[in-house]
């Protein structure tokens, strides 16, 4: 069966071309007309109308679709098949693991959409009140924070700004979704009994940790930091710790003083270690196998609830206790 009727006249008050093809957003055949009422001569607009309709004709038997032109043919990709080409092309720079948050926050989404019977939608059709409903869904049922919703926003504003660029949108829906503020995080530091029984607790029974939260308590380090630095990226000489742009949050280049207290510490700690090494590496030694930052606060929170100490308190926590 043909997907498209071949191209006919219709003579009356108004004369027409018109012909049916299939609508890719539909997937119905829908009707077409080319109006001639601008041909004045009757006999011209019959010859004009024959000829017109053979080209039409031939064009449809060659595959032709007036709804699918060169400029919006991407437009009717499903929206699946759109996330899948992100993530192939993203992952061509980005690291793993922010792949793999791309990913996680693509699955809610798609999930989302085979609730709402909406899998097989083209990008152009994934419109403002979608988008709005989906942000609705994260935050009522999700229970999203304020700030993992605006991150989510940011992500998936990002996603469709590439989908325009690879023409298969020509607007942004997340537009329309506004931000959420967000509440600050309460910095808590430890008291001097916390931090006393941490730091015995630790000694005791984990030396090697114990060093990891010395970076974060004596030289301020954010635990993203502490997993991305390598043993070389010490200056034994100088006692510092040099940190490059790919590591810190201000994407500038920073050097942080080791304290006398903390050195001969850290000095013990790497001592045997290749400067490739990762100083916080697999089982929080030194070790050419990194870990993921959130590994350091898995760690102290088993550490944390083994010990008593309250949920408020956080690893990042030793960097304002030491402040005080």
């Amino acid at each position: 069966m043909l997907n498209y009727k071949y191209a006919e006249v219709s003579k009356g008050k108004k004369w027409y071309v018109h012909y049916m093809v299939i609508n890719p957003a539909s997937g119905k055949l829908a009707r077409k007309r080319i109006y001639l009422q601008h041909i004045k001569d009757a006999k011209l607009r019959d010859r004009y109308a024959r000829k017109l309709c053979n080209k039409i004709n031939d064009k449809l038997d060659q595959g032709w679709n007036p709804f699918i032109t060169e400029k919006s043919n991407k437009q009717y990709t499903e929206i699946r098949k759109a996330f899948d080409y992100l993530l192939v092309f993203k992952g061509s720079y980005l690291s793993k693991r922010g792949i793999d948050t791309y990913k996680s926050r693509i699955g809610v989404f798609l999930e989302w959409l085979k609730k709402q019977k909406m899998d097989n939608v083209f990008v152009f059709e994934f419109k403002d009140s979608h988008a709005i409903a989906f942000f609705d869904y994260l935050l009522l049922e999700r229970k999203l924070s304020g700030r993992t919703f605006n991150n989510y926003l940011l992500d998936f504003r990002t996603f469709f700004n590439f989908f325009i660029k690879q023409r298969y949108a020509s607007e942004n829906p997340f537009v329309a979704v506004s931000e959420l503020p967000e509440t600050e995080k309460e910095k808590q530091p430890f008291t001097q009994e916390e931090a006393t029984l941490y730091r015995d607790y630790c000694v005791e029974h984990e030396q090697a940790f114990y060093v990891i939260s010395g970076l974060c308590y004596y030289c301020g380090l954010r635990p993203v930091e502490i997993t991305r630095l390598r043993v070389g990226q010490v200056d034994r000489a100088n006692r510092l710790v040099k940190l490059p742009g790919t590591s810190t949050k201000s994407k500038k280049n920073r050097t942080v003083p080791i304290p006398d207290v903390f050195w001969p510490l850290l000095e013990k700690f790497i001592d045997n270690a290749n400067a490739k090494d990762y100083v916080c590496g697999s089982g929080y030694a030194p070790n050419a196998q990194p870990i993921a930052a959130t590994r350091i606060a898995d760690k102290f929170r088993a550490i944390a609830r083994r010990i008593g100490l309250p949920e408020y308190v956080k690893f990042y926590g030793l960097k304002d206790t030491a402040a005080e």
